[in-house]
């Protein structure tokens, strides 16, 4: 149940960004960031949030089932990929 919410604002989410670079003059013909970088950062976002060991009895529960540390965890992640993408692209 958890695979709705989480698509339904990863769309938005990359809809809204596309909308917006569709408007500005920043030249991203792929919308590869508003798909893959912010849908791909709530997706990893959203992990910390609604994971749980029902689904993944390897993994750990998330926020919405008693582990705020899990959130913390996905948003060093998040800041870990971020700096990475940022650099090598910088580097190119």
């Amino acid at each position: 149940m958890a695979g709705i919410p989480i698509g339904m604002i990863g769309a938005a989410i990359s809809y809204y960004a596309m909308v917006i670079r569709g408007k500005s003059k920043l030249d991203e013909s792929l919308d590869v960031f508003a798909c893959h970088g912010l849908g791909g950062t709530w997706g990893a976002l959203a992990t910390g949030i609604f994971a749980s060991v029902a689904v993944n009895p390897a993994g750990a529960n998330g926020l919405l089932y008693g582990n705020p540390m899990q959130v913390l965890k996905q948003l060093a992640a998040i800041g870990a990929v971020w700096a990475f993408t940022f650099i090598v692209t910088s580097l190119s």
